[in-house]
């Protein structure tokens, strides 16, 4: 048996040896930050639409709600297509009255979006402000 000191002896391949770094949370170096943010009340409002061209990587939505509209009420975050009609939502939820919340999604591998396609927030009341907060990256 060898004994070598001050040597950490290794069998097979070292996992830093030839192997390049994962990209774990990071933006690729061709792609471009997107952070957006919108406040709805008794609206519908886009918080992002992809550029023409790219292709909008998604990797986290932040949805905060406050109702003081007097009633219970239904809101969506949710995507639509060029042609403006709705995809699927992200978030669809109740807020009753005189609450208040806020939640938050991550999307690993995040969700892709093409060119053209909006995220947009709803509500449907006076006094139902929902805030949506979207971050990912184009390319």
């Amino acid at each position: 048996m060898l004994k070598i000191k001050n040597l950490v002896r290794a069998f097979g391949v070292l996992p830093t040896q030839g192997a390049e770094p994962i990209p774990v949370g990071k933006i690729p170096d061709d792609g471009v930050q997107v952070g957006k943010n919108t406040v709805a009340d008794n609206s519908t409002d886009i918080v992002h639409t992809v550029t023409a061209g790219k292709t909008f990587y998604c990797s986290s939505i932040i949805c905060g709600v406050r109702n003081t509209s007097g009633a219970e009420n239904y809101f969506t975050i949710h995507v639509r297509n060029t042609g403006d009609v709705t995809v699927y939502a992200v978030f669809y939820g109740g807020c009753a009255d005189d609450v208040g919340f806020l939640s938050p999604a991550t999307f690993n591998p995040p969700l892709e979006k093409p060119a053209g396609y909006d995220i947009c927030v709803h509500s449907p009341a006076a006094f139902l402000k929902v805030s949506c907060f979207v971050h990912g990256y184009e390319m």
